[in-house]
């Protein structure tokens, strides 16, 4: 048995110079005990579907949001003078809040209709979501965040 533990240790002193790397043993699950599966990443695909989830599913794959959708929005228009969580900013490559922004993975859109496939940062936590957006011609954007209720805002002068 010391044997063999010298052995052992003398083929890994050889090694050591080719391979600095710490692996990590996985575990085998024992029998009756249940693995857990992993969460699934949103898309989409994955949302309750109506009219405006419809429309931005047929829309091409993007990796921005269009322009036709940016622009700052409140709940009112009193809300736009002022930061608040009554307000939020859509950019390009991203929808920015009081305290936290959601990056752009990616985008679906037709016409007036959008899905963006986002990570949300706040505090030490990142969230992925569907964030959908119906244009309700240039002042308005009623928008969801996945299986949340819609809310219709303004969008800021």
């Amino acid at each position: 048995m010391l044997t063999a533990a010298l052995a052992t240790l003398a083929l890994g002193a050889c090694n050591a110079d080719r391979d600095t790397r710490e692996t990590v043993p996985t575990e085998t699950p024992r029998a009756g005990v249940e693995t857990p599966t992993p969460t699934p990443v949103p898309t989409a695909a994955d949302a309750p579907v109506g009219p405006e989830e419809e429309a931005a599913a047929s829309g091409a794959l993007q990796s921005a949001i269009p322009a036709r959708f940016h622009g700052t929005y409140g709940a009112s228009l009193e809300d736009c003078a002022m930061k608040s969580h009554s307000r939020f900013t859509v950019s390009a490559q991203k929808i920015q809040f009081i305290e936290s922004s959601a990056e752009v993975l990616n985008v679906r859109a037709e016409s007036d209709y959008a899905a963006v496939t986002a990570d949300e940062t706040y505090a030490d936590t990142t969230t992925r979501y569907v964030f959908y957006m119906a244009l309700e011609g240039g002042d308005r954007l009623r928008y969801r965040y996945d299986k949340n209720e819609r809310m219709t805002w303004v969008r800021c002068p």
